[in-house]
C-alpha cells in the first residue's frame, strides 16, 4: 500500500511538471506594453535637497 501511494505522488508530481511545459498558442497572448496597461517608469529621480527630505521620502514608501 505504501508503495502505491508513494508511485500515485510521484506520478502527480511527474504529470503537473509536465503539464507546465505544454505549448499553448502565444497569438492570443497579447503584449502588456502595446495596450497601455503598463506605464513606463521615470528613468530619472530628481537629486533630494537634504537628508531630511530622504528621511521623509523613504519613511513613505516602506
Amino acid at each position: 500500500m505504501k508503495t502505491f501511494l508513494l508511485l500515485a505522488i510521484t506520478s502527480l508530481f511527474v504529470i503537473s511538471g509536465l503539464a507546465g511545459c505544454a505549448e499553448g498558442p502565444v497569438s492570443n497572448i497579447p503584449p502588456v506594453l502595446a495596450h497601455g496597461w503598463t506605464t513606463p517608469g521615470s528613468k530619472t529621480l530628481r537629486p533630494f535637497r537634504s537628508e531630511q527630505e530622504l528621511k521623509n521620502y523613504l519613511e513613505g514608501t516602506c
